[in-house]
């Protein structure tokens, strides 16, 4: 989460995260850097929807360069603890998303001693809106019928799972 908000080289990523366990990406940024300004760049490797971070509505997400308000999408860490097995991060992108969102809060907990990682997102939308979590990973992602999902590397895995199931489905792009 950056106060520079989204402008020139910035991504509309605030409150996205990656995940490597045992030098094996798992939860990654999606998409190469080609050049600066060409269509991959500007159509998806800077949008949110190319990071693991949370868009609605069909893939809306942060505003990014181009936008009249790159500059004020900021992001920023609100609180952040580190003690003994258990690291904690709250992350508050609201203003990236250009007013569409009246909250979006991520706390993101690291459980050392179970190599565990909790992730809580708090939306709020004036409007009715579907948010999409988005995963990204460098290997196949496996899905199962409850919403489950594994991203196997190697010797390395991460398996996600929803707490809460109303609601949920697994996508592919």
């Amino acid at each position: 989460s950056s106060r520079y908000g989204s402008f020139n080289h910035s991504h509309g990523d605030q409150n996205s995260f990656v995940v490597v366990a045992g030098g094996r990406p798992l939860l990654t940024d999606s998409g190469v850097y080609d050049w600066y300004g060409s269509p991959q760049w500007s159509g998806w490797y800077r949008k949110t929807v190319a990071h693991n971070a949370i868009t609605f509505d069909g893939g809306q997400g942060q505003v990014v360069e181009g936008d009249s308000a790159s500059s004020n999408a900021q992001g920023q860490i609100t609180r952040f603890t580190s003690s003994g097995n258990i690291d904690f991060a709250e992350g508050d992108a609201t203003k990236a998303y250009g007013g569409a969102l009246n909250s979006a809060i991520r706390r993101i907990w690291y459980l050392r001693g179970e190599s565990a990682v909790l992730v809580w997102d708090k939306l709020d939308s004036a409007v009715a809106r579907t948010f999409e979590w988005n995963m990204h990973a460098a290997v196949p992602l496996q899905a199962d019928p409850d919403g489950n999902v594994e991203i196997r590397n190697q010797d390395q895995s991460v398996c996600i799972v929803p707490l809460f199931r109303d609601g949920i489905s697994f996508k592919k792009r």
